[in-house]
């Protein structure tokens, strides 16, 4: 991963030049040295690289996950969340305060950073890792944490990812995190009218003999937070967005809010509700999910093949800025249970890059440089970062991913201690075949 190497005939994905061409690369000392240069300015010692049939993009950067450790080690360590981010191909992953106790403190802010970096001396090709701070004490919706502190100290931004009930201190919290130019992320969701349900009201909810949930869990939701944010508050980011109406709702919003951004998790676009009921093949697979597999049992639901579609459109419209992974591991004990009564939530990292170029680029419903914005530009603007162009001079933070090659997703692969996902022991397409990282600074 550190070698210099010169890539022939790939095909290079740039969201930030908005630029999808063939070319052949060059990197040298962890920056692009050239590009398409002549033969004779390259080192014979230099590797060269087959990239046909391969592409070349940016490290993806992940929105938000939820990090296991200090807490709930048996589900997942810090090494092994950051090993599962890498082999995925993420060169960022932003964590929620999910940890036990709550990221809301700058202590614990640090104590992270100072674990991340150790970890880093020994693979400085890990993912980087930054958290977003708890908005709340104990993200109990109650008493705001210290915000001023929490930011300087390397907070890139603020949120319980709760569902946003409390407009009034969702509405104060907007207004004093406006000076610390960061995001806050809401999760607008309305508990009392989901009902404990696990899919959107529809007639496949009906078939299927779950409970449903109504779309205004959601929208109604998203409309109340939308009227919250204006000129004079932070900007707003609504987390897990999962129906077509709340898009509808967003796209409305984004007309009068030039700040205002969204996010849906990588398995609502290549999963619904067919998925579930055992009628649909897993994408990347010739074979459905065991019924009622509890690793589908997420927020946001599972969505209808309709509201998936809205989903994607959202993408193509830049009403969606980003996909986030959401990345939860759990015990085997702790998923092996009905459906209903599963902890929501399921792996990711390794598994969102391949499974949703099958499932959007292959089939022709999202162009494949919109999948590697909302995979790594767009998340990279969300939480204030700037991604380089593939150009010469610029760091070289970049994959290699080969679509055709196939691997089988195992505890091995998944480089974590956590199976929790319906694609176990599947072989599927789409693997990270070398990745770069530009030399990060002495501390």
């Amino acid at each position: 991963m550190t070698q210099d190497a010169l890539i022939e005939n790939v095909r290079v994905l740039d969201p930030v030049a908005h630029s999808d061409r063939q070319a052949t690369v060059w990197i040298a000392s962890g920056r692009v040295e050239a590009i398409d240069p002549a033969p004779s300015e390259v080192p014979g010692t230099t590797e060269v690289i087959d990239g046909q049939g391969c592409i070349l993009g940016p490290a993806l950067v992940d929105l938000y996950s939820t990090l296991s450790d200090p807490g709930y080690e048996s589900r997942e360590t810090l090494t092994e969340f950051l090993d599962a981010a890498t082999a995925g191909g993420f060169g960022h992953v932003a964590v929620l305060p999910h940890t036990e106790p709550a990221i809301a403190t700058p202590a614990q802010i640090y104590d992270l950073h100072k674990r991340v970096q150790t970890l880093q001396r020994t693979n400085p090709h890990l993912a980087k890792c930054v958290p977003w701070g708890s908005a709340t004490v104990d993200r109990a919706g109650k008493q705001f944490t210290e915000l001023g502190e929490l930011r300087p100290a390397g907070a890139v931004g603020f949120t319980d990812a709760q569902p946003a009930t409390d407009l009034v201190l969702c509405r104060r919290l907007l207004e004093y995190a406006a000076p610390l130019n960061c995001a806050i992320a809401l999760w607008a969701w309305n508990p009392t009218l989901a009902g404990g349900g696990h899919l959107f009201e529809g007639a496949e909810t009906l078939r299927a003999g779950l409970i449903k949930i109504p779309v205004a869990a959601e929208a109604a939701a998203v409309a109340g937070v939308l009227e919250l944010s204006d000129a004079h508050t932070a900007p707003l980011h609504l987390m897990r967005i999962g129906s077509d109406r709340a898009i509808q709702l967003i796209r409305q919003g984004k007309t009068r809010d030039a700040t205002l951004t969204a996010s849906t998790t990588w398995l609502s676009l290549v999963a619904h509700s067919g998925h579930i009921t055992g009628e649909t093949n897993l994408v990347g697979s010739d074979a459905p999910a065991a019924p009622y597999d509890p690793n589908f049992h997420c927020y946001p639901p599972l969505p209808l093949p309709h509201q998936r579609d809205g989903l994607i459109q959202g993408l193509k419209d830049g009403t969606l800025d980003a996909i986030a992974i959401d990345h939860h591991a759990y015990t085997y004990e702790e998923k092996t249970v009905a459906f209903g009564e599963a902890p929501v939530g399921t792996l990711g990292y390794a598994l969102a890059l391949p499974l949703l170029w099958q499932g959007l680029v292959e089939t022709g419903e999202l162009a494949a440089l919109d999948l590697w914005r909302v995979l790594s530009a767009g998340p990279a603007g969300i939480l204030g970062m700037e991604l380089a162009a593939i150009a010469p001079g610029n760091p070289a933070d970049l994959i290699l991913f080969n679509p055709a090659e196939t691997w089988t997703v195992t505890a091995d692969t998944l480089k974590t201690r956590a199976a929790n996902t319906p694609w176990l022991n599947r072989t599927i397409p789409g693997t990270i075949v070398r990745q770069w990282r530009s030399p990060q600074p002495q501390s």
